[in-house]
């Protein structure tokens, strides 16, 4: 599952893949579930795997809590066990405890260093914490491991947007999309780069195709609107904002960016009643935005 915020003017979101799976267990008898595709085998004792079984199970019935007492009892009888490792990072990323999380993933790949998938979730987790310099460590080896998997361009590229190597960021969507060329969020994340690079006709290019293949997806409208109020194509710009927002795309900087393009096209009884709207939502929450808003309104209401 992807799951990815795309914004210029805001932080930038995450793009995370969950996966409920983890590096293989096996054991002379019985059966085992959750087992990772791709991965190498390490035999894990019996009962090692009953506990692992118990808390896939647990975690998929959304027990979470009673599933990380049962992953924990597995990595207690055997501590080399990687699924189980990976399974307890799964477990507390769900309960949002991502320092953990990424603790549980790098043991995951201690124990098993070729199974792509711990180190791209350890470093989905490491962008979680901001802590990107590691991430892009991760993430590549995660897409040496796998470069064919098109979630490792994405997370490696979040990190790199975060860390301003757009020009690198840039290089990576498009080896991407050599091989996916359909990829529409490959594409959308590329214009988002290309957008901060000021780039910003080759980024509407990029998501005018996106949105003509994919017209009910709100965060391509949001970048498109990101990309076109950045070329001052401010028409264009409100008529993808209020479209995103039909769609039902989140975040109150959407309404702030919306009324500074209603400003921009001297729709001033718009721009204050969004304005308005924007300050509403934010509440006390962010004085320096609202400080700014209370200029932009003075400075409408005086006209």
């Amino acid at each position: 599952m992807r799951s990815i915020l795309l914004r210029v003017t805001a932080a930038i979101g995450l793009a995370v893949l969950f996966a409920a799976c983890g590096p293989a267990a096996t054991q002379q008898q019985g059966k085992t579930t959750d087992s990772g595709e791709g991965s190498s085998v390490k035999a894990a004792s019996g009962d090692a795997v009953i506990e692992y079984n118990r808390a896939v199970e647990l975690k998929n019935d959304g027990d979470l809590d009673e599933a990380l007492e049962a992953a924990d009892a597995a990595i207690e009888i055997q501590a080399d066990f990687a699924g189980a490792h990976f399974t307890r990072g799964s477990i507390l990323r769900k309960l949002e405890r991502y320092e953990d999380a990424a603790a549980a993933f790098k043991a995951a790949r201690e124990h098993e260093p070729q199974y792509a998938m711990s180190w791209s979730m350890e470093g989905a987790m490491l962008i979680r914490l901001e802590r990107e310099e590691e991430a892009v460590e991760s993430l590549k080896k995660a897409l040496e491991l796998e470069p064919d998997e098109m979630q490792n361009y994405l997370n490696l590229g979040t990190a790199l947007r975060r860390l301003e190597r757009l020009e690198e960021a840039v290089d990576l969507y498009k080896t991407g999309l050599e091989k996916s060329p359909d990829d529409l969020e490959l594409s959308s994340n590329l214009a988002v780069a290309l957008c901060k690079l000021r780039r910003y006709e080759e980024a509407i290019v990029l998501l005018e195709i996106a949105i003509e293949r994919d017209p009910k997806h709100a965060e391509f409208r949001v970048n498109m609107a990101v990309a076109l109020r950045s070329a001052k194509r401010f028409d264009e710009a409100a008529a993808q904002y209020e479209k995103a927002i039909d769609l039902g795309a989140k975040g109150s900087g959407l309404l702030f960016d919306l009324a500074y393009c209603y400003e921009n096209m001297d729709k001033k009884k718009k721009a204050i009643a969004t304005y308005e709207k924007y300050l509403a939502e934010i509440g006390d929450t962010n004085p320096k935005a609202h400080a700014r808003v209370m200029k932009s309104l003075k400075r409408l209401q005086s006209k």
